[in-house]
């Protein structure tokens, strides 16, 4: 055991060799600002060793030579092996019973009932330039100069950890520089085709931004509930355009397979026009006429899209509307009789089910389409 001894509280605690200044801390009931969760990544916790302790080689990046002199260190990387005394700023320190002022007097009502809540952390798309004779660049420079175009701040103070430094080129080549765009218009079914898309690759980002769009290799377009609606919301976010003449690979999902036809009799609108056909309510007599659950999808011709996926696979459907078969059409599924469940032109490929839910086939289905050429 070792003693460690807190200043200027004059605070004592023994405990093992080894503990961190953080977690004697804690033991001891003191507690310090600590943003990154004493991961030794935002180097906030600074102590002030007064005699004991060396530096570690983490606080050697984090800290100034001049610093480390003085005798700063991390609470969080900071070991003890012997008697040590520390001393704990001020300016460090979290007083969890003077969070609220005193001025409220206990009444919560002066607290304010709406706020945002924001993070630090950020996801930025980033199109690369691939590395050639011309463009020797280290890939971390690349990706420092890319987020300088984007007006990113404190770049040069950007630190990363070895471990990840040494992912970067393969994660880079493995995504050819490029990146999929989950188009987010705001349909309720992106938070569940995103969590699927993350079982297959990390390659994406979600943005209802032209510029994204258009830099991104490949599209995801998903939809569910009312086309009149999410035309609408297409239309505001000024998406339309875009969505109609982008020359990338695109994937509609869903309600997004009938939002890339021409029409749809849901509201009587016009669509992207991408695909032909016109939507068609199942029974129109009846105002709630779902098709919903597993069904079977059977192929009338061959597909990228279904690799690897036996004929007669069944998949997850949730739909009051349909497109008929045509000439474009690559699988069908039946109801009373026989629609369209999936169709492609070109580079453009839409399915009626739902890849997101039907399991490990709709996750083939998704991983089929990123891995096209």
């Amino acid at each position: 055991m070792v003693k460690i001894t807190f200043l200027p509280d004059k605070k004592n605690i023994e405990v093992n060799e080894g503990t961190t200044i953080l977690e004697a801390l804690e033991k001891v009931g003191m507690n310090i600002n600590t943003p990154c969760g004493g991961k030794g990544i935002c180097g906030k916790c600074k102590i002030l060793v007064i005699e004991g302790i060396t530096a570690a080689s983490i606080e050697k990046e984090l800290l100034s030579g001049e610093e480390i002199e003085k005798g700063f260190r991390l609470a969080c990387q900071t070991k003890v092996f012997k008697d040590s005394i520390i001393e704990i700023p001020l300016k460090i320190r979290v007083d969890f019973n003077n969070v609220f002022s005193s001025k409220l007097k206990g009444d919560i009502h002066h607290i304010k009932k709406s706020f945002s809540i924001d993070s630090d952390l950020r996801k930025v798309f980033l199109d690369l330039e691939k590395p050639s004779l011309d463009d020797q660049r280290s890939d971390w420079e690349r990706i420092k100069d890319g987020l300088s175009l984007k007006k990113i701040e404190n770049i040069l103070n950007l630190k990363v950890p070895i471990d990840i430094l040494k992912k970067i080129p393969e994660l880079l080549r493995k995504s050819d520089f490029k990146m999929i765009a989950i188009v987010d218009y705001g349909d309720v079914c992106i938070e569940k085709v995103t969590e699927a898309v993350k079982k297959v690759t990390d390659d994406f980002i979600i943005s209802r931004n032209e510029v994204d769009i258009c830099r991104c290799d490949k599209i995801i377009f998903a939809g569910c509930g009312s086309a009149a609606v999410a035309m609408k919301k297409i239309h505001l976010l000024n998406l339309y355009s875009v969505l109609r003449i982008v020359k990338k690979p695109m994937l509609g999902i869903g309600l997004g397979m009938q939002l890339m036809a021409d029409y749809s009799t849901e509201g009587n609108i016009s669509c992207l026009g991408i695909l032909p056909g016109t939507a068609i309510k199942f029974k129109p007599e009846v105002n709630d006429a779902e098709f919903k659950g597993f069904k079977k999808v059977s192929y009338c011709r061959s597909s990228a899209l279904f690799n690897g996926i036996e004929d007669n696979t069944e998949f997850y459907f949730n739909n009051s509307y349909y497109l008929p078969n045509n000439n474009l059409t690559t699988s069908t599924c039946q109801q009373d009789f026989a629609f369209c469940s999936s169709m492609e032109n070109e580079s453009s490929y839409a399915v009626q089910f739902h890849p997101e839910m039907s399991g490990d086939a709709g996750l083939t289905v998704l991983k089929n389409f990123f891995e096209m050429k």
